[in-house]
């Protein structure tokens, strides 16, 4: 049977062109929406909830560790379980996981294991020997949090002094070294205009990939619901961005169809760096459809949901194998498109999948439609659902 194993370990891949790398994301998605996998394509494990920054976003309300946390047996026993059941990616991430005394054994025993291994981190304690270390452990990819180029807007949304002047010096290192570099910029009303800024220091700086995330209403983002801003103009932010492919070379904007919340820019340098292109022919950065159930979050207790945006635990991977959690009827409903409303009936459902924590967000269950999908914006069952909400907060007026 297929697995994305067989993307694993394939070695570089150079002098592809921006239009033969669409035309390959285009057979790597029939094949993933084969419905034959055995396994998670990446797990996005988020090792530890212990975090140095008190960003206002964050959905898992990072801070403290969470209850229950893995020790370094289970974490390496997960990993190990990951590689051996044909899993391809692995995320590694908190919290901030170098916070975590064993953060360069895990990277370096999944690099061992040749999972095309991804560190996230908010920057802050990222130096020349962290990243030079890195490299030793194996990783070739580092994605590191910047949401403006100004350091009192990032810094008051992080929550703590000097956090942009960290996360730029880390993007410096991460790139110093050789390894794919990756911005992630989530994007709110306080920095909606600033975002080409972001978009041109990485160009400048020889960043592979910028992704904007839409802040969703989860986690501590409940906090802040008026800096949430519209899916229609976080998408309108991405056609801006869009147009300047008309302008630089090799630069590619995918948009997300239905109300998918990320946009991923692969920028000039990443159609150069060789060590870029196999992560994106492996499904890491697979792009325009929501991948819940095909990809599933780790959280740092060992339980496992369907995506960062709807971490709401479904399996235990401390009791269950990768294989067997991957069967849970919510993650398979998810790949097999189970949905409800107008998603379930739609042409583009195997494709698209629309965002699932909008659809619990909205309706309350994970398998209705997305609500900022504009097939479902302002149809009947949305409207319904609209007005019953409405009659139920005034009631509790």
């Amino acid at each position: 049977m297929f697995g994305v194993e067989d993307f694993r370990g394939k070695g570089k891949l150079t002098s592809l062109t921006p239009e033969s790398m669409e035309n390959i994301y285009r057979l790597t998605k029939r094949i993933i929406f084969s419905r034959r996998l055995k396994a998670p394509i990446t797990v996005f494990g988020a090792f530890t909830y212990k975090c140095n920054l008190r960003c206002a976003h964050c959905y898992q309300k990072a801070g403290p560790p969470l209850q229950g946390e893995m020790t370094t047996e289970e974490a390496l026993s997960v990993i190990e379980d990951l590689a051996q059941s044909g899993g391809s990616n692995l995320s590694i991430s908190g919290g901030e996981i170098f916070l975590r005394d064993d953060a360069f054994h895990l990277i370096e025993y999944a690099s061992s294991l040749k999972l095309r291994t991804l560190v996230v981190s908010n920057g802050y304690l990222v130096t020349e020997d962290t990243t030079r270390t890195l490299r030793k452990c194996g990783l070739d990819y580092m994605a590191i949090s910047i949401d403006s180029m100004n350091p009192e807007a990032h810094d008051t949304f992080r929550g703590r002094p000097g956090s942009l002047e960290r996360a730029v010096r880390a993007v410096h290192c991460t790139t110093e070294v050789g390894m794919v570099s990756s911005v992630r910029t989530t994007v709110m009303k306080f920095n909606y205009e600033t975002v080409p800024e972001v978009f041109k220091w990485c160009i400048e700086n020889n960043v592979d990939e910028l992704v904007l995330f839409q802040g969703v209403n989860v986690g501590r983002a409940t906090g802040i619901a008026d800096q949430l801003i519209p899916f229609d103009s976080f998408i309108n932010l991405g056609y801006i961005l869009k147009e300047y492919e008309e302008k630089i070379r090799n630069l590619r904007v995918y948009i997300p169809r239905a109300g998918i919340p990320y946009i991923i820019c692969s920028l000039p340098h990443g159609f150069t760096n060789e060590s870029y292109m196999p992560f994106s022919l492996s499904g890491l950065i697979l792009t325009n459809s929501c991948m819940a159930g095909y990809n599933v979050l780790l959280r740092p207790n060992g339980t496992i949901a369907p995506c960062s945006y709807f971490p709401h635990p479904v399996e235990n991977l401390k009791e269950k194998s990768i294989r067997d959690a991957f069967q849970n009827p919510l993650l398979v409903a998810m790949r097999e498109r189970s949905f409800k409303g107008a998603c379930g009936t739609c042409p583009d459902k195997l494709e698209c999948g629309g965002c699932r924590s909008k659809a619990y967000m909205h309706f309350g269950d994970p398998l209705h439609s997305d609500p900022d999908c504009p097939k479902v914006r302002g149809t009947e069952e949305w409207k319904a659902f609209c007005s019953l909400t409405t009659k139920m907060e005034e009631s509790e007026l």
